[in-house]
Order: structure tokens, then sequence, then C-alpha cells
């Protein structure tokens, strides 16, 4: 699991809907004593000023602050042996084989800074996101909050 900083993705949103994220198993050996191909490697993109801790958020494990810095945040596993392996002068045909490790697994928790030029500040309901929309091409999509919560955008643009 590789996560690279990009210019292409400015928010954490993919995130938010999936949680967990798998690499490609590595594939079976094949006859005449062929290796099996490697999984490949799981690359994710995230939001240069994206920092990546420890699953309780108490230890910085990596900050990515420029374009395609990148950090390996689990290692894939080692490939078993098969049967081919064993085969000896008395042995010509074995059936036993040993199978391979399992790869890292690691819960991160992803926070993003974000450093902004223009703060906007107001009430709710006040139309902060509509004169955000209407002075630049964002669309911001809003929340839609009960009784006295807060209606925040969703997504900044």
């Amino acid at each position: 699991m590789i996560f690279i900083a990009s210019n292409a993705v400015n928010t954490l949103l993919y995130f938010r809907y999936n949680q967990h994220i798998r690499a490609e198993n590595g594939k079976p050996g094949s006859g005449k004593g062929k290796f099996g191909a490697a999984g490949r490697d799981r690359v994710v993109e995230v939001p240069v000023g994206t920092q990546l801790y420890d699953e309780h958020g108490d230890d910085l494990i990596a900050d990515l602050n420029s374009v395609g810095q990148r950090h390996i945040a689990a290692a894939g596993g080692r490939g078993g042996v098969g049967n081919a392996q064993y085969k000896s002068s008395t042995n010509r045909a074995p059936t036993y084989f040993t199978y391979g490790t399992p790869g890292e697994e690691h819960c991160v928790l992803l926070k993003l800074k974000i450093v902004s030029d223009v703060g906007i500040i107001g009430m709710p309901n006040a139309g902060k996101s509509s004169l955000l929309s209407r002075c630049t091409a964002s669309k911001t999509k809003v929340q839609l909050g009960i009784h006295c919560h807060y209606m925040a955008p969703l997504r900044p643009g």
C-alpha cells in the first residue's frame, strides 16, 4: 500500500466511503516450476498536505508535503514454495508445499492540512457558500441541518 501526494486530488472524501483498502493478491504458480506473478502495488493518491498518523492519532507516521512524495504504509507478503522445490532424486512427485506469508495490515488515520488565503466567517444560513459559488467556479455542496445544527459545506470546492 503506497500513499502518494498528488495535485489531482484535493479532498479526503474518497476515504469516507472506502475505509478498507486492499492490494491485489499474488497469482499461484503454474506448471513446469514457474513462480506465480506478484500482486500489483496499490497506489492511493492523496492531496498534498496529507498527514498519516497511527490509528489512535498519537504518532505522526508521514507528512506528504510535496507533489510525488510517497510513503509505503504496508508491505506485501512473501510467496509460498511450491511442490517443485521439494523434488529430489528419491521423491519425483512431491505433494506438499508451503503457504506464503500474509502482507502487513495497518490502520492509519489521515489528516489534511489545508492552507487557505481567505476565510469566510458568518452566521449559519448567511449565504457564505452562495457568495463563494458566485465569486468562483466552486460548486459547494451544502449539508442540510436540523434544528440548531450548523449547515457547513460537505465538499469544499
